[in-house]
């Protein structure tokens, strides 16, 4: 009898066992389920986290490059005005004999010059990208333009200040150098505005 009650003793309490786990699993492997399931969601989390970090760092960089580009194509086009304004005020000097407004000349050159620097020294700088690796032509003609332009300009101030009108061939070299000038910040222009239309048509 006492082997019987041993024997009773084990089934109940197998039975209380199964009693207290009723898929008879025990209680531990509902505990790893719940880890895994928690580190899955983490994973997720840092997954998405990190998506969301590299798509804003992309959305920053953009813009700033467009920014970038807007700048350097206002600078072209500030370039292109001033080269015609020494144009401009050179022809009203020299066909009404105004040469007590010859003093504006300096300060356009001083412009056109700082302009041209800046425009240079940014293709210079490690922020230049492949826009400017195609406008590298046009870069340095202009640079090649401003050199050609400063003795022709001493010239003429020289003259205007002496009240000396420009010899017809003088006024035809000054012409030409002048309209490089404005034909080459044309170009970076065009330049800009088929950057902008391919950049359009990506979107």
């Amino acid at each position: 009898m006492a082997e019987a009650a041993f024997v009773s003793g084990r089934e109940l309490a197998a039975a209380e066992a199964t009693a207290n786990d009723p898929q008879g699993k025990p209680l531990a492997s509902l505990g790893r389920r719940l880890s895994v399931a928690l580190s899955a969601f983490v994973l997720l989390m840092l997954i998405a986290g990190g998506v969301s970090l590299f798509l804003g760092l992309r959305i920053h960089d953009i813009n700033k490059r467009i920014d970038t580009d807007f700048s350097h194509a206002l600078a072209a086009g500030e370039i292109y005005d001033t080269f015609h304004q020494i144009i401009s005020e050179v022809q009203h000097i020299q066909a009404t004999g105004m040469f007590d407004r010859f003093d504006r000349l300096p300060q356009y050159r001083l412009a056109l010059a700082e302009k041209i620097r800046r425009f240079l020294a940014f293709h210079g700088s490690e922020t230049a990208g492949a826009l400017e690796t195609i406008e590298g032509p046009f870069v340095e003609r202009l640079g090649q333009i401003e050199g050609e332009l400063g003795p022709l300009l001493d010239h003429v101030e020289k003259n205007f200040g002496s009240r000396v009108y420009l010899q017809p061939e003088e006024m035809v070299r000054l012409r030409e150098v002048l309209d490089l000038g404005v034909a080459n910040s044309e170009d970076l222009h065009r330049v800009h505005r088929v950057a902008d239309a391919r950049r359009g048509s990506a979107v």
